[in-house]
């Protein structure tokens, strides 16, 4: 009977890592990243603690770089269902204004064509407001099993070449 419930235990582990779709909702703009799973919040971080977040994110040499080239193809394993950039400008300098909103509109109309392939429900907005502001909504989802063996991959091969750069 013990050997039943481990294989039950075992076979819930796999489904959960290989056959079930994990949906998460993430809100980043310039003060806080928010991650949701299920609708409730199980990730926030905001003021002084997001800007260090955000600092650890800057490669320090040409190996980390590599590496977080490599991990950003990971992206292409994860199936958005919808992506809603919203930017928001304070109109002080109309003329610093336009420039900025056309600028924006020339880089969307370039990636466009390459977020169309991977996004279901695509939406860009630039509005007018008295803070400057990007707000960037997303919900997707992703097979865990699949990055994790990936992740696990690309981590293997980078720590194999710093122990020979050494």
């Amino acid at each position: 009977m013990v050997y039943y419930y481990i294989f039950l235990g075992l076979l819930f582990i796999v489904y959960l890592l290989f056959a079930y779709e994990l949906s998460l909702r993430i809100d980043v703009s310039l003060e806080h990243l928010k991650v949701y799973l299920f609708f409730i919040p199980v990730f926030s971080i905001k003021g002084k603690k997001y800007h260090k977040f955000i600092k650890k994110m800057i490669p320090k040499d040409q190996i980390q770089a590599q590496k977080e080239i490599d991990l950003s193809s990971l992206i292409t394993l994860i199936h958005f269902k919808y992506l809603v950039i919203n930017v928001k400008k304070n109109i002080s300098d109309y003329v610093n204004y336009i420039y900025l909103v056309q600028s924006l509109n020339i880089i969307n109309k370039m990636i466009v064509g390459l977020l169309i392939k991977y996004v279901e429900n695509y939406h860009f907005d630039i509005k007018p407001d008295e803070k400057n502001n990007v707000i960037i909504k997303a919900k997707f989802h992703f097979n865990i099993g699949i990055i994790l063996i990936n992740l696990f991959i690309i981590n293997r091969r980078y720590k194999h070449v710093q122990t020979t750069n050494k």
